[in-house]
């Protein structure tokens, strides 16, 4: 058998890898939520309040595709679940009309993921001009703060916090991009204090909600992830 034949003999019997999933394109503008809605996709949570400071409700929402695929995930990995898009759409106080302002079809948690079954991915609310993304995980859990920057036009994280616990130790870490500080914090769960370290971070700049890829995905000091 030659080289040609013998490769392709491998890859035929290969099992079939994730794939790169074609996500649909949200529109840009609506009158309501339903406007930008799009076939095959069911609205998986949603959460209304003020994120750009003009009084009025914006959106967000998650969608999830109506099938079970196996998709390759931005860290490399296959999982095998339902895609899933969080949308955030901000309302424009003039024509009353919703804008889209966020379409990330990553950052949220698909079935399965983390160690959980059925679900890490926990919810989305908009609180104080916030937008909060929360999961939870097997031994631990994780939330995200997101805020629109009005100059800048878009949504930046502002602060995440990680937490697990193994063999009855619980290891935190804290980041706010407001004070450009960071807060690990690990000892035992019976103890009253936990050792406490705090991590300059003025040279490290929040990410956009659009540029977050997934889940622990991001390295914001040296072994510390977000």
């Amino acid at each position: 058998m030659n080289r040609f034949v013998l490769l392709l003999s491998l890859l035929f019997a290969a099992p079939i890898w994730g794939q790169q999933f074609p996500f649909p394109k949200i529109e840009s503008r609506g009158k309501a939520l339903n406007d930008f809605l799009v076939p095959n996709w069911f609205i998986k949570d949603s959460t209304r309040g003020d994120l750009n400071g003009d009084y009025l409700d914006d959106i967000a929402f998650v969608l999830e595709y109506k099938d079970t695929i196996l998709e390759r995930r931005p860290d490399g990995g296959d999982n095998n679940g339902s895609p899933r898009i969080l949308v955030v759409l901000i309302q424009n106080d003039k024509s009353g009309l919703y804008r889209l302002l966020v379409q990330n079809n990553t950052f949220i948690s698909r079935y399965g993921e983390g160690g959980m079954d059925p679900e890490a991915y926990r919810a989305i609310k908009i609180d104080n001009g916030a937008l909060d993304v929360e999961f939870a995980f097997l031994n631990g859990g994780a939330s995200y703060k997101f805020r629109y920057q009005k100059q800048k036009g878009d949504i930046f994280l502002i602060g995440a916090t990680t937490v697990w616990v193994s063999n009855g130790i619980i290891y935190a870490f804290d980041v706010n991009f407001n004070t450009k500080k960071a807060k690990i914090e690990n000892g035992s769960i019976s103890d009253e204090k936990k050792k406490i370290k705090w991590i300059n971070l003025q040279n490290i700049h929040p990410r956009k909600l659009r540029n977050m890829t997934q889940v622990f995905s991001w390295e914001v000091v040296k072994d510390q992830y977000i």
